[in-house]
């Protein structure tokens, strides 16, 4: 029952509880606080009643595993309310069910994430263990990744032997104007910071900022991206080869579970390198004898 002239500033601004006494304190000791004239109460922050005049108040803390995360509301606009003991007692088991059942959810969306992760990690693996073909392993890896993380593009990159330039060798929707250039272009390893901090240190990089995070700018002049995951394949504590997950037009916030994800499919898709490498050998040297 928000009010509709007061949707906007009940949506836009946050309540400052740490500038109102006794909320502050009822937050910290978890208990509920029932104002009955919170309208002329000196210890209530004067800019709170300029946005929401009311003149009473029950604010209710919402507790998890004796942490205060969250709170209930409830307001009275144009007439004082008093409080009666049973009042209080309904709210504050109103207050702990909240409580369980935000805990609950937080475990139900943390266990949801795990799936998730896992069966990301199941279909990168069956891909990849799927084919000893490098390119087709490669391809794999970029569309598994894409699919887990919802990037819009991923492409897949091994080095030059000298280690100076990353070469496209697979894609996962590439759009059709771009293609000519993700072939044709190759990415400087060497001196590009973004990247080459990433190479070393064997983890994931990361930018929504292009040029501010050292991404070149004639690499962003090619491949106008909003966001950019930078993920190094390891094996055998060397990076073999990298996935760049590419977000267009969306500035992507990158979790860590996320990155748990992409760095746990690059150690997968680099074991599975490492194989199609050596079965690659393994064939010429039968050809040769």
């Amino acid at each position: 029952h928000v009010p509709r002239e007061q949707i906007h500033s009940f949506l836009k601004y946050p309540f400052p509880v740490k500038d109102h006494g006794p909320m502050a304190a009822a937050l910290r000791e978890r208990r509920t606080l029932w104002l009955e004239n919170a309208a002329t109460d000196p210890r209530m922050h004067p800019e709170s009643f300029l946005r929401f005049p009311h003149e009473s108040l029950l604010f209710v803390p919402i507790s998890v595993k004796g942490e205060a995360i969250g709170a209930f509301f409830v307001v009275w606009w144009a007439k004082r309310r008093a409080s009666t003991p049973q009042e209080v007692r309904v709210v504050e088991g109103i207050g702990e069910q909240a409580g369980i059942f935000m805990e609950n959810a937080g475990l139900y969306a943390e266990a949801r994430r795990r799936l998730t992760r896992t069966e990301a990690l199941l279909a990168s693996a069956q891909a990849v263990g799927s084919t000893l073909d490098l390119t087709e392993t490669m391809r794999q890896v970029a569309r598994e990744t894409g699919r887990a993380l919802g990037a819009d593009m991923v492409g897949a990159y091994l080095p030059d032997p000298d280690g100076s330039v990353l070469r496209p060798i697979a894609g996962y929707h590439v759009p059709k104007h771009l293609i000519d250039r993700f072939l044709r272009f190759p990415i400087p390893l060497r001196g590009h910071r973004f990247l080459e901090e990433a190479w070393k240190a064997h983890r994931p990089a990361w930018s929504t900022q292009g040029v501010a995070d050292g991404i070149e700018p004639e690499t962003l002049e090619r491949f106008p991206l909003s966001s950019v995951l930078f993920v190094p394949m390891v094996a055998k504590d060397h990076s073999i080869a990298g996935l760049f997950v590419v977000w267009w037009d969306e500035k992507h916030s990158f979790s860590e579970e996320e990155l748990r994800l992409a760095e746990g499919i690059g150690r997968q898709a680099a074991i599975a390198i490492e194989n199609a490498r050596l079965f690659a050998d393994e064939r010429s040297g039968r050809a040769s004898l």
